[in-house]
């Protein structure tokens, strides 16, 4: 196998398992969405308004995605 070829499937590897160990685990019940307005996401108008959301929820698991053009 060659260099380059083993790095990629170790970078498969690794990326799986974190998206894996991202999703679920919680115990939260879901809803249909769209049928009630206090179960829709809010619409966010400022950052300060992001952070505030983002804060408010600091005891719930949270995925960052960071994506680079490289």
């Amino acid at each position: 196998m060659t260099g380059s070829l083993w790095r990629s499937r170790i970078a498969l590897t690794v990326s799986l398992l974190l998206l894996a160990t991202g999703c679920g685990g919680g115990n939260t019940t879901h809803t249909a969405a769209g049928r009630d307005a206090a179960n829709s996401p809010p619409q966010l108008q400022s950052i300060d308004e992001l952070r505030s959301v983002f804060n408010a929820a600091s005891r719930e698991p949270t995925l960052v995605v960071l994506v680079a053009p490289t």
